[in-house]
């Protein structure tokens, strides 16, 4: 097994995890979203302004797609990737699936940071904000939970990258 997909809630550090997990065993990193906008050139607002959600996962399931070819890579994957398309099961095929699963409270003012940036949290206050993660933990739960790995806490540590190695040698 030679890749690694992080799914979770936006916010939940998937980005930030997998450009530690890749350093850690020397491989590369991919953020799917910053994939999806170079291909596009247009970031994901605009995508989801200009085409609508329903196309943008379409869009986001070609891109996920072509990791296939990818080799000692760790993919960061957008918030609802592994929820549309049988995205979550393609990936368990691919890689090793892991769940970023940080408490919402941490999520929440990682998002304020930049919800500007993320086309479903845009114009939401904070309770708003925090209604929204919980309707989105609940419908997305289901797939996220298919995961092979769960990490309950709010950052990587040294426990993490040791079961991750782990898990690799079981599934290579």
């Amino acid at each position: 097994m030679n890749k690694i997909y992080l799914v979770g809630l936006p916010g939940a550090g998937k980005s930030h995890s997998g450009r530690m997990i890749a350093q850690e065993l020397g491989w590369d990193f991919y953020d799917l979203d910053y994939m999806l906008e170079l291909e596009m050139q247009k970031s994901v607002g605009s995508i989801f302004e200009d085409h609508g959600e329903e196309i943008f996962r379409k869009l986001e399931k070609e891109t996920l797609q072509k990791t296939a070819s990818l080799k000692n890579a760790v993919i960061s994957c957008g918030g609802g990737t592994a929820c549309f398309e049988g995205n979550m099961d393609w990936m368990q095929k691919q890689g090793l699936t892991i769940f970023l699963n940080p408490p919402i409270e941490t999520i929440i003012p990682r998002i304020l940071k930049n919800k500007n940036k993320r086309p479903l949290f845009k114009g939401l206050k904070e309770g708003q904000l925090r209604h929204k993660l919980n309707e989105f933990a609940v419908k997305r739960g289901e797939f996220y939970s298919k995961a092979r790995f769960i990490w309950n806490k709010e950052e990587p540590n040294a426990k993490m990258y040791s079961a991750v190695n782990q898990l690799l040698k079981i599934y290579s």
